[in-house]
This record gives structure tokens, C-alpha cells and sequence, in this order.
């Protein structure tokens, strides 16, 4: 998932009585819980649960999710993760991903290519909306056209010359401008929406209840911000465990949460590594982890000759990082492995590249980084500056730790960098109007496939096409050929030869050191004695793959 350009990112009974009672004097490893973090650890059951039984029949879960949903509307939200991850629950698109990412049917049960700018998908049969319809292809082709034209959209991109018409009741064909290798991953998110429910109710209707075929339907948003999710005992898939399920906007700890669910709702939650209430969090859960898609990255601004929070020795008013040996020099003076010791508490991976391992294209003959102050230091000197840098390093409040960490190792090369740490959306505002000069940043490649990143990170900005949307860097690909490359990629249909192309260009992004990437996330959520649910890579939490068991 991209990082947005913009920030924008609910009732129940209070728990009151014998759920807070006796709580004063809990104690874990001879030391008293904070009090905010108490009130918690009642929902979770000390000692990771607690709860030596099973949690009887049909309980009801809860997924403290930090930030409520940005929308409801599956064409006009979803950018951000937690969004999304909220969303794939009520709704599906033709084609999903499985745990693994690979790409498995939904509510398309095959597709075929007539030739190679054609796709002809046959639809699950008895599929129900959750307003009680039946699934057939005139949905399908109302919800492309509308997450295709829909001036808000989030899907435009995925979508930008794709085309759709009714073969049959239950055909659907698409068409494409060129060959596209891409397609099948970012299908995934287009939902599929009721055609009757909105020309019935109207469009914002959606923002109260959802209209998909997913396993749970959403059924109400309560003031706070949480979002009630229903099991869809129609669906057509495996039944799930959890009748209800809660989405809540707030984090572990939050004074607020037992008063937002049902008493008696096991919580399942994120605490960040490496931070205090991660630590609590180990004592009164179990944690599940995962290898994620998400890369932290510092990222430059390559926009022009002058660049606004950089001050050179002399007062020189030229842009330092369109000179590749100081993104070099600033690569090799970042030391990736503090990172993850001192940022993350060990919990994650060292980068080589702007993608994991896991994701399709990420080229294995990519070095490791390694810290070289010395040949830092002397690249700094052959680019003229020797003398030490002024500059200025931006960043979200939640990431300020890791670029505190990217601040001192840029001082062991004379470098004097202060931290702006700011709200989201003034940080995505002054990255908008290129009013940065170093940032601090993640990237989520959910698709698995590494063309994600390269269309929207590394691509020229070319908005009629839906690239270049999540570069912050640049508007032109300063890498002569790279753009043709990419589009390459994208036109090759044959796997092992589009896996090669893919893999030349994450190679030519690490050579010329386009962004710094910091460390890999390792996406950790902690569960309740009780419950098992397996974690994605891609921080998908679908309420579905949940299920009590026996501690």
C-alpha cells in the first residue's frame, strides 16, 4: 500500500462493574501495569488471556486497528491500510490473494485471454449481496465503470484504459489498451457492489452499511470511531467463527476501548516494537508475527537544482542529492542494522532493496548494505562537500524515532540534520508541494508484485496513466531508460521473462540509490489465549480467518 499524498488519514456497553473490579492491584513480573494499559489487559485476560476453556460459542472479536476508517465506500476508500484491511472483510473483487500472494479466485471462478489485450472472467454461481441480490454481470460491469469513473476514487489507477462489457449473465470480458502482466493483482481491489442496492438506496449509503458479498456485512458505525461487522450467513464460502466483529480506531491502552465493544470481546491489537507498550503488551498477549510487504525508506528530493532545507558549506544554494555519490554517501553513513536493534527491538529484517523477498521481481543479487563512513566520507569529499551539510529531515509523528536514528548516523559524516516531526497531514502536504528535501517514509507493495512499486514509486508521473502517483521525488525519472523498462515489465505476459525485467530495474533503483531503505517490517499483532488467527504479509486482517481454540 502506497503512503497517502494526504492524512485522512463508533456504541456498546461500558465495561463497567466486574469488568474493571480488582484490576488496581494486577501485577506483571512484580511490577504494576499503567493505568491506561489495565483497563486493556480485563479484555485481553492477564498473563496473554488467561482463560484456561475455550471461549464458548460465537464470541465476539475485536481488532484495535490505531486509526478509525478513512471511508466506507470501497471505490473512494481503502488507500490507507487499515482501511483496506477493514474493507476486504465486507467486500470482494473477482480475483484475491491468498496468505502466500498468489493470486486465486473470488468471485470469478476462471479467466481465459482470447489474445493478449483480452481477459473473459466466468462468475461464481448463487453468489448473494448482502442486501439479498444475486451476483450477476451487469454488478460487475456497474462496478468497474464506477471505481473506473468515479471522480473520488481510490481504484482509478488500477483501472486507467481497462474497459468492461456483459458477455454473458454470468460472463464478464475486459479489455486493455496494451498486454498487461499486472492486471490480475489489482483486481483484487475493485470491489464488487450491489448495482441494485445503490441506484436503490443511492451511493452514500455505503458510508452506513456495507453492499458486498464478503463473509461479514457491515451493519452499523458507532460514534467513537468503530465499525460492527456482522456475519453473512449466505456467503458463499467457508462459515465463519465470530458472529460479530468490532473495528476500532484506537490502540492498545487507549482509556476509551472498554467502553467501545461488548464486554466479554477479545481484543486483538498492534503495539509498535521496540516501545514501551510493546513490552507491556508481551506480558498480557502472545504475539504473531510475520514477515511484512512494508519498506521504511529515506527518500530525496530530486526535483530540481535548488532544494529548500539544505544549507551547503558556503551558503551554496545547489540541490546536493541530484549528485548520485552523495545518496550514496548518505547510504553507506545510515546504519540499517541500529535500526532494527535500537528503532524496531530486533523486530524486522535488513533491506537490500525497496522490496522484501517475498514479492515477485525482488533480485537476489543485490548486495547487502553496510555501513562505510570512511568511503562516505570520501565520496562526500569528491562531491565537494567535505565542509559538512545543513539539513532538515521530515517526518510523521508516528515514524520520528527512525528518522531521529537517520539524524545521528548522518553526524558521523559531519552532517548537523534536525528532525521536523510532523502531523500526517501537513507532512504529506509539504511532500506534495516538493517542500521537502529528505523524508522519512514506508511503502506497502500489497500486491506481492514488484510492479506496484515501480509504476507508482519509481515511474515517471504520468497521472492519465495512474503512475508515478506515490513519488514524492521527482516528476521525471531522473534514470535514462528506466521508464521504458518498467512499461516493459508490464507488457511481457510470460513469467520467468517479465520476473527478469522486473529484477533489472529494481537493480538500476539500488544502483543509483533513488531512496535509502531503512528496514523491512515485521508486522506483529497480539492475540488473546484462545484465538488463533494467522497473520498475511500483506497486514490484511480478515475477521474470517479467526477462530477460537483451546489454550
Amino acid at each position: 500500500m502506497r503512503e497517502p499524498r494526504k492524512g485522512g488519514p463508533f456504541e456498546g456497553p461500558a465495561a463497567a462493574g466486574p469488568a474493571r473490579r480488582g484490576l488496581s492491584g494486577l501485577r506483571v513480573r512484580g511490577r504494576r501495569l499503567p493505568a491506561a494499559l489495565l483497563a486493556a489487559a480485563s479484555l485481553v485476560g492477564p498473563g496473554g488471556g488467561g482463560c484456561r476453556r475455550s471461549l464458548g460459542p460465537e464470541p465476539a472479536i475485536a481488532l484495535l486497528a490505531e486509526r478509525g476508517a478513512e471511508g466506507l465506500d470501497p471505490h473512494t476508500a481503502g488507500q490507507v491500510i487499515q482501511t483496506w484491511s477493514l474493507l476486504s472483510n465486507a467486500y470482494e473483487g473477482l480475483v484475491a490473494l491468498d496468505a502466500q500472494l498468489a493470486v486465486t479466485p473470488a468471485l470469478a471462478v476462471s479467466w481465459t485471454n482470447p489474445d493478449a489485450l483480452t481477459w473473459d472472467f466466468r462468475l461464481r454461481p448463487g453468489v448473494r449481496f448482502h442486501d439479498g441480490s444475486l451476483l450477476d454481470a451487469d454488478d460487475v460491469v456497474f462496478s468497474f465503470r464506477r471505481a473506473r469513473d468515479h471522480p473520488r476514487s481510490t481504484r482509478r489507477d488500477a483501472l486507467a484504459g481497462v474497459s468492461v462489457e456483459k458477455v454473458g449473465a454470468l460472463e464478464v470480458r475486459l479489455r486493455t489498451l496494451s498486454p498487461d502482466a499486472f492486471l490480475l493483482p489489482l483486481l483484487r481491489e475493485v470491489a464488487v457492489v450491489s448495482r441494485r442496492f445503490v441506484e436503490r438506496e443511492g451511493a452514500g449509503a455505503l458510508a452506513a452499511r456495507s453492499a458486498g458479498t464478503g463473509p461479514y456485512r457491515i451493519v452499523r458505525v458507532r460514534a467513537g470511531p468503530v465499525v460492527e461487522l456482522e456475519r453473512f450467513d449466505p456467503y458463499w464460502g467457508p462459515r465463519p467463527a465470530f458472529r460479530r466483529a468490532y473495528h476500532v480506531g484506537r490502540s492498545w491502552g487507549d482509556p476509551e476501548v472498554p467502553s467501545l465493544v461488548p464486554r466479554g470481546t477479545r481484543l486483538v491489537f498492534f503495539a509498535r516494537p521496540g516501545t514501551e507498550r510493546y513490552r507491556e503488551a508481551e506480558k498480557v498477549a502472545v504475539p504473531s508475527a510475520v514477515p511484512g510487504l512494508s519498506v521504511a525508506y529515506l527518500g530525496f528530493d530530486l526535483h530540481g537544482a535548488a532544494t529548500p532545507r539544505v544549507t551547503l558549506p558556503g551558503g551554496e544554494g545547489r540541490n546536493p542529492f541530484l549528485d548520485r555519490r552523495v545518496r550514496r554517501a548518505v547510504a553507506l553513513a545510515v546504519d540499517p542494522a541500529r535500526f532494527l536493534s535500537e528503532a524496531r527491538g530486533g523486530r524486522g529484517f535488513l533491506p537490500t532493496q525497496m522490496v522484501p523477498a517475498l514479492v515477485f521481481g525482488f533480485d537476489p543479487s543485490v548486495p547487502s548494505p553496510r555501513r562505510d563512513l570512511a568511503r562516505a566520507r570520501a565520496l562526500l569529499s569528491e562531491a565537494g562537500l567535505a565542509g559538512g551539510v545543513e539539513a532538515e529531515v521530515d517526518v510523521r509523528s508516528v515514524m520520528e524515532a527512525y528518522a531521529r536514528r537517520v539524524a545521528e548516523d548522518l553526524g558521523a559524516v559531519g552532517w548537523r540534520v534536525r528532525v521536523n516531526s510532523l502531523p500526517e497531514e501537513e507532512f504529506f502536504e509539504r511532500l506534495a508541494s516538493g517542500g521537502s528535501s529528505l523524508y522519512v517514509l514506508r511503502f506497502w507493495c500489497r500486491s506481492g508484485d514488484a510492479q506496484e512499486i515501480l509504476d507508482r514509486w519509481v515511474r515517471s508521473r504520468d497521472a492519465a496513466r495512474g503512475l508515478g502517483t506515490a513519488n514524492f521525488s521527482y516528476e521525471r525519472c531522473p534514470v535514462p531508460g528506466l521508464d521504458e523498462r518498467i512499461d516493459a515489465a508490464r507488457r511481457t505476459l510470460e513469467p520467468s521473462a517479465r520476473l527478469g525485467l522486473l529484477q533489472e530495474a529494481m537493480r538500476r533503483v539500488s544502483e543509483e540509490v533513488l531512496a535509502v531503505p531503512l528496514f523491512i517490517e515485521e508486522h506483529v499483532t497480539f492475540l488473546p489465549r484462545g484465538v488463533a488467527w494467522p497473520a498475511r504479509a500483506d497486514a490484511v486482517r480478515l475477521f474470517a480467518d479467526a477462530r477460537p481454540s483451546v489454550p
